[in-house]
């Protein structure tokens, strides 16, 4: 009979118990199954790390590593079958072996007695047991002397050296052949590099930044809002693309709008990551730089502070007065930060002549916005020669007045019914019918601020031909060639600077023929003589200095050169009229009479449909009789009209023959409401409207007359003391009091600076373009 396993070992004995026999059973398997995958490993490690694989397509190492994994599999799985799990009695006895304890102890513990045991037997048994168990002994696992056969273990030796060999090689020149040993992929990471482009937005005014990204790398950006991002494969396979936040995903082009993560994935494999991150922006603070001044084309002339965190911006100016909603007119696309100026055209304005509260404001590429403080000023008001735009004008104030729609649109329909009052021209007629048509059929304030604009573009064309449409797009070219200059190639400043050329061209051939028409041009000879200035000397010169900065790359140089063109241009004037402080005085007067009728014509509509009302209401007999209220009210309306009229004989001008008509039909109308008889005060006010609206015509005609009389006012380009030449360009010391001669040593720092270019442009060793480029120099010398 054997003894019976009852398993009273010691815990430390029963956490031997499974490594002993490992290592038992990793002994039985190493002369064959083991030795022969260690062989294995070793051939491949050897064949990795010495660049064998090298020689050979990725796929060729893939293959051989999953040749390995597959034969590790057959070879373990052979000696799982081959070799039995060790017994417990050869574990035991291995442990006590290894751990020099009296041989049988652990058994003692593990084995009962081979037959049954009673009384003292069993007793001594157990003591025995008890008396093992409470030794302190330290178990300790050794390796065995189980070894391959030489020649296998020969060819270990060789392959373990070779490996070493290799590793140590890989250290130094190739780190990248460890990764290698264990990589599924077949193309290392090292064996990738990308170029990642990132393009600021526009309004950064910024150039593009280019930055290399090996395989492997993590980079981390900081990024304006809008900068888009090209990312291109320099070395590598391709087949890859960009795996963003949220499921995003592109080919190679993006244009982050939120902060994250984007990974270069190829296959499910990450190439390379951009940590991408958006840096704040701030609001622009933006300030007025002085009380705006009014030029000689009728603009304001806006100097402001602007500060902002990445640059340009978009700024605007806010027109808000008593009556009407805010306005908001832009001003330039292409707001600098530090001192600027743009001009401002606010005559087209509902409130032109009244006082209004100005704010500007700046609007950066990333969408902040910043307002200044508001700043009161009287807006200008534009002065209108031409019978056909003045009568346009006059519809226009009164339909943003409150005149009624269907009256606006009789009006507009005289005017245009019309057409030798504005040359037959057939552009006038179809926007003043498209003005009509639009009150008619559109409803809402919207509708009003369009019709309103267009009847003022229609009479501005009129009264200059176009003139100042010729300026808009002027401006407009030159704020684009100022968004573009930092960022622009040559061939497209080139082109932008030949648009303002075309666009000034325009402008001057407008502003003479307007002057011609209205015959207010100089004699021929001095009008010749102007001509000359302006097409071949002056602006000519100017524009070339603009040319040469841009080519030369002073881009600071460059705008400065188109502030000094831009403000000549806006000053450029044709025989203004006189000074004439009392024209001035009486077309304020003037004025002030024309809107007090205006507003007279509107409160006549209203009382004249709440006593058509009153006209219905008698009809059915309902309600109380409210005939003498409104008898009241049309008397006191008379009376603002006799005051109008007395008004007008101060100013020393003739009242409307219109005027007296209106005033005698509201006398009537009077009369009969104070009879009770609404429908006959229906008719006499409906005759008195029609009045009112001709003298009110004929009013703003005087109006508008005076007032370019006393348009004259201000001091005219050319005259004794302006401090500017005929054409509005600055004069000798304009501004300052004095001319700044240049000093001796500031002389010949200049020809110094003018020696050294000619000496590198003659220098046939240098490029063609850099000596071009020393040629653009030197024509600032010229």
């Amino acid at each position: 009979m054997t003894a019976q396993p009852v398993h009273r070992l010691t815990p430390a004995a029963r956490h031997r118990l499974l490594p002993a026999a490992a290592l038992l059973w990793i002994e039985r398997a190493i002369p064959a199954e083991l030795s022969w995958l260690g062989a294995l490993w070793l051939g491949y490690a050897a064949a990795v790390l010495t660049g064998l694989f090298d020689l050979f397509p990725g796929s060729v190492r893939v293959a051989a590593l999953g040749l390995c994994c597959v034969l590790t599999i057959a070879l373990l799985a052979r000696a799982a079958i081959r070799i039995e799990p060790p017994a417990l009695n050869d574990v035991l006895n291995r442990l006590e072996r290894d751990s020099h304890v009296p041989r049988g102890l652990l058994r003692l513990q593990a084995y009962g007695p081979a037959t049954e045991l009673s009384g003292p037997g069993s007793a001594l048994w157990t003591r025995a047991q008890t008396e093992a168990a409470t030794q302190r002994v330290r178990l300790r696992l050794r390796l065995g002397s189980a070894r391959p056969g030489p020649r296998l273990l020969a060819a270990l030796a060789v392959l373990a050296v070779a490996a070493a060999a290799g590793g140590v090689y890989s250290v130094v020149a190739a780190p990248d052949r460890f990764a290698r040993l264990i990589s599924p992929w077949p193309v290392p990471l090292s064996a990738y590099e990308f170029r990642v482009r990132m393009t600021p937005p526009d309004y950064a005014a910024a150039a593009p930044v280019t930055i290399t990204l090996a395989g492997g790398d993590r980079q981390a950006l900081r990024l304006l809002r809008g900068t888009a991002l090209q990312v291109e494969a320099l070395d590598g396979p391709g087949g890859w693309v960009l795996d963003g936040p949220a499921g995003l995903s592109a080919d190679g082009e993006i244009t982050p709008d939120r902060a994250g993560t984007w990974d270069i994935v190829q296959h499910g494999r990450t190439l390379a990551t951009l940590d991408i991150s958006i840096a704040a922006d701030g609001e622009p603070v933006i300030r007025f730089d002085g009380t705006p001044q009014l030029n000689a084309s009728g603009a304001l002339l806006v100097r402001y502070r602007l500060e902002d965190d990445h640059g340009l911006s978009r700024l605007a100016i806010e027109v808000d007065g008593e009556r009407g909603r805010p306005r908001l007119y832009p001003l330039t696309d292409a707001a600098r930060v530090g001192e600027g100026s743009s001009y401002a055209e606010l005559s087209r304005d509902p409130r032109a002549g009244e006082d209004a509260r100005l704010t500007l404001v700046a609007t950066d590429g990333a969408g902040n916005v910043g307002r200044s403080s508001p700043l009161l000023v009287t807006l200008p008001e534009r002065s209108f020669t031409n019978e056909a735009a003045q009568e346009i004008i006059a519809v226009r104030r009164a339909l943003f007045g409150g005149m009624n729609r269907q009256r606006v649109v009789r009006r507009l329909g005289t005017i245009a019914a019309r057409p030798e009052r504005y040359d037959e021209n057939l552009a006038v007629y179809a926007g003043l019918r498209s003005a009509g048509a639009r009150l008619v059929y559109s409803e809402g304030d919207a509708a009003i601020e369009e019709v309103g604009d267009l009847l003022w573009d229609i009479a501005v064309d009129i009264e200059d031909g176009g003139a100042s449409r010729a300026l808009e797009d002027l401006r407009s070219a030159m704020d684009e060639l100022m968004r573009e200059a930092a960022t622009a190639d040559d061939d497209r400043l080139a082109a932008l600077t030949e648009q303002i050329e075309r666009a000034m061209a325009e402008y001057m051939r407008r502003q003479i023929d307007a002057a011609l028409e209205a015959g207010e041009m100089p004699p021929s000879g001095m009008m010749q003589g102007l001509a000359s200035n302006v097409d071949g000397d002056f602006l000519q010169a100017m524009m070339e200095d603009l040319k040469d900065r841009l080519a030369a790359g002073d881009t600071e140089g460059a705008m400065e050169a188109l502030q000094n063109l831009r403000g000549l241009m806006e000053s450029i004037q044709f025989a203004a009229p006189s000074p004439d402080p009392e024209a001035a005085a009486r077309a304020e007067a003037l004025r002030d009479l024309a809107e007090r009728l205006g507003q007279a014509e509107i409160d006549q509509g209203e009382l004249r449909q709440e006593t058509i009302a009153e006209a219905i209401r008698q009809t059915i007999n309902v309600g109380e009789d409210g005939s003498a209220e409104l008898g009241e009210r049309q008397q006191a309306l008379s009376e603002a009209v006799s005051q109008i009229e007395q008004g007008l004989a101060e100013a020393g001008a003739a009242a409307p023959d219109a005027l007296d008509e209106a005033r005698s039909a509201m006398q009537a109308a009077a009369a009969a409401l104070s009879e009770g008889e609404a429908g006959e005060a229906g008719q006499r006010q409906g005759e008195a409207l029609e009045a009112l609206a001709s003298a009110a015509a004929e009013l703003e005609r005087q109006a508008q007359q005076a007032q370019q009389q006393a348009a004259g006012g201000m001091m005219q380009p050319g005259q004794s003391g302006s401090g500017v030449d005929p054409l509005g360009r600055p004069g000798r010391g304009f501004g300052q009091g004095s001319v700044d001669l240049p000093d001796e040593q500031r002389l010949r720092r200049v020809q110094e600076i003018r020696a050294l270019l000619e000496e590198r442009a003659r220098d046939q060793s240098r490029s063609q373009e850099e000596r071009s480029y020393y040629l653009r120099l030197l024509k600032r010398f010229r």
